[in-house]
């Protein structure tokens, strides 16, 4: 249930605002997130380093396992991979005792008013959903696998894509979940 209202979130060096599993009800609102996910940072070293991939590129918005959120009346601008992705990690690195698994989906969530500029993708909902993800140590259930590869069910529903503004955006909204609702966008 937090509010962040207004603030400008410009070049982090990942997502601009995480939005992790146990979240529920927030509202971002009037804010504006320009340049974000274009680099790594190390902590220990304190140094800051170009992600050289275009998967490693991260978006404005990140939305994992967590739901009931409205994004309203943003300004996204110029991030590295795109505005507001929207998905439930496949339990990565599930080896690793401090990594817990993701229950639910990214669903109910509402991405209204929003203005997205210059970006690759504005919204994608269900982001994972083809990406093969064999070497992040999933402790999901695979759902397919050839030739090395593991996809995973990424759970994405019963989201509103509305009203929002694209311009000079490659793709404007990306469906890879059933039940969504995605209506007078320009």
């Amino acid at each position: 249930g937090f509010q962040l209202r207004n603030p400008r979130i410009k070049g982090t060096d990942g997502p601009g605002l995480y939005l992790d599993t146990g979240t529920r009800d927030a509202v971002i609102q009037g804010s504006v997130f320009m340049g974000n996910g274009f680099s790594s940072y190390d902590p220990d070293k304190l140094i800051r380093s170009p992600r050289r991939s275009d998967a490693a590129k991260r978006e404005a918005i990140a939305i994992d396992a967590s739901s009931g959120h409205a994004i309203l009346n943003n300004t996204f601008r110029d991030n590295a991979d795109g505005g507001v992705y929207l998905y439930k990690n496949c339990w990565e690195y599930a080896a690793n005792a401090n990594q817990i698994p993701r229950t639910g989906g990214a669903n109910n969530n509402r991405i209204e008013g929003n203005r997205f500029r210059n970006e690759t993708r504005a919204v994608w909902l269900a982001e994972r959903a083809d990406r093969d993800l064999h070497s992040w140590g999933c402790g999901d259930p695979v759902v397919y696998e050839h030739d090395g590869a593991k996809y995973y069910r990424d759970y994405a529903q019963d989201n509103v894509v509305a009203g929002n503004r694209f311009e000079n955006v490659h793709i404007g909204v990306q469906i890879m979940d059933n039940n969504n609702t995605v209506r007078d966008n320009v």
